[in-house]
């Protein structure tokens, strides 16, 4: 088995720079050993008009499921505050 001694990113560009040089995919993926998933992925990547296409983008949720709006966020506040403030509401009996 033969071993990139490319980083991610150097084949990443060589893969689309190969494309360029109208390589076939299939030529790409066997000399690269790579899928032809992968392949397309970066190639649509490069298409984008991102100037750093060949750079892996995080998977991280933009957003937190767990995460309460901050309305509800407030009330629970104002509500602990008040019973705070209120003697003995501290206890359960």
């Amino acid at each position: 088995m033969k071993e990139n001694k490319f980083t991610k990113e150097q084949l990443r560009i060589k893969a689309v720079e190969l494309y360029n040089n109208k390589w076939k995919v299939s030529a790409i993926c066997k000399t690269l050993n790579c899928s032809r998933r992968w392949f397309y992925k970066w190639l649509i990547r490069n298409q984008s008009n991102d100037a750093q296409w060949y750079i892996e983008k995080s998977r991280k949720p933009n957003t937190s499921e767990k995460k309460i709006d901050l309305q509800t966020e407030q009330l629970i506040i104002e509500t602990r505050k008040q019973l705070m403030a209120t003697p003995f509401m501290q206890c359960s009996s």
